[in-house]
């Protein structure tokens, strides 16, 4: 009877002291840097977050306006918050509420999950960065290394797979809301993504090289920017309106390049002499006449000169002729005339 009652207690004991260690709530995180004020927030209670400190399942990060925080989990993974970012931490699950995430794989421990509104992302490794716009609510993805399962919270089985260099981002008004297919990114768009995070540096040797020293990737073309050239000109034909941007340098240039020189007519000189049969020397008039004028005045002369001729040989012709009787010219003029 003793021995029944001693191990009763036994029990009872045991059970009294595994209670408060089953009603403990599971340790997800830990807070490994913080910069500025940040707040933890658990069951309702708010307390200012401090570095060291363990994150239970279920508490909420918010980190301020001006702050940065990084935690971390137990699958060997490093979350970096943007200013202004509120995530929510669970199990081998985190949600982000508001703000960015940069998040850092060391090992392929477990396939972790990053979820927003309207996104769910999910990976056993790489590097990624994963922002949500309470405003807008607009959610988007970038891709630094490995590959991320990116799908819809209305349809979780469908998935698409973003690998290193692409993005993807889902905005209600835009297919429904559903993620956008993996796009090539573009190294401002990867710059403008990782300036969210200063201070952070990427596991990728060519990112953190560009983050130091600003220049561009090896694996990302960069054109060139050419600058044109503006002209200003005239519009309307004829018109001594001109717009107010058109007075200055830019119209002196499009003229200067637009002149034409007028073409030079070669002079040709002769000192041959030129004759004229049957008119006199013309002396030169004082006043300029018409062409008209001149020509009539030279056919009159032309006349003139050869009238002598001309009754000389009229009278020779009339000569021999026959002369007939008027009766008789009368009808040799009839005859004629049919």
């Amino acid at each position: 009877m003793k021995t029944s009652i001693t191990s009763s207690k036994s029990k009872y004991l045991f059970l009294a002291l595994l209670l408060p260690i089953m009603a403990e709530a599971k340790l997800v995180g830990k807070v490994h840097a913080i910069k500025g004020d940040a707040f933890l927030i658990r069951e309702g209670k708010t307390t200012t977050l401090k570095k060291d400190m363990d994150i239970e399942e279920g508490s909420q990060v918010m980190v301020g306006d001006d702050a940065s925080a990084t935690v971390g989990d137990f699958y060997d993974r490093r979350y970096h918050l943007s200013a202004g970012s509120n995530l929510v931490m669970n199990d081998r699950a985190m949600t982000l509420l508001k703000g960015g995430l940069w998040s850092q794989s060391l090992s392929q421990k477990a396939n972790v999950g990053v979820s927003t509104a309207n996104m769910l992302m999910s990976s056993y490794q790489g590097e990624f960065i994963a922002t949500y716009d309470a405003a807008t609510k607009k959610s988007q993805l970038t891709v630094i290394t490995g590959e991320v399962d990116v799908a819809s919270p209305l349809e979780p089985a469908f998935r698409y797979a973003v690998t290193a260099g692409q993005f993807s981002h889902a905005i209600p008004s835009v297919d429904e809301g559903y993620p956008r297919a993996p796009t090539r990114l573009g190294y401002e768009s990867l710059m403008k993504a990782v300036a969210l995070f200063p201070g952070v540096k990427s596991m990728d040797a060519g990112v953190a090289q560009a983050q130091t020293s600003g220049r561009a990737i090896a694996s990302v073309d960069s054109v060139a920017e050419k600058k044109g050239e503006i002209i200003f000109m005239k519009t309307v034909v004829g018109s001594s309106r001109a717009p107010a941007s058109a007075e200055g340098e830019a119209q002196k240039y499009f003229l200067k390049t637009t002149k034409k020189s007028a073409p030079k007519i070669k002079s040709i000189s002769t000192t041959a002499k030129v004759r004229v049969i049957g008119l006199q020397p013309v002396a030169a008039a004082s006043s300029r006449k018409p062409a008209s004028s001149h020509k009539m005045q030279t056919q009159e002369r032309a006349e003139s000169v050869n009238s002598s001729d001309f009754l000389k040989s009229y009278e020779q012709h009339q000569r021999h002729q026959p002369k007939h009787s008027q009766e008789v010219q009368r009808l040799i003029d009839d005859l004629k005339s049919y």
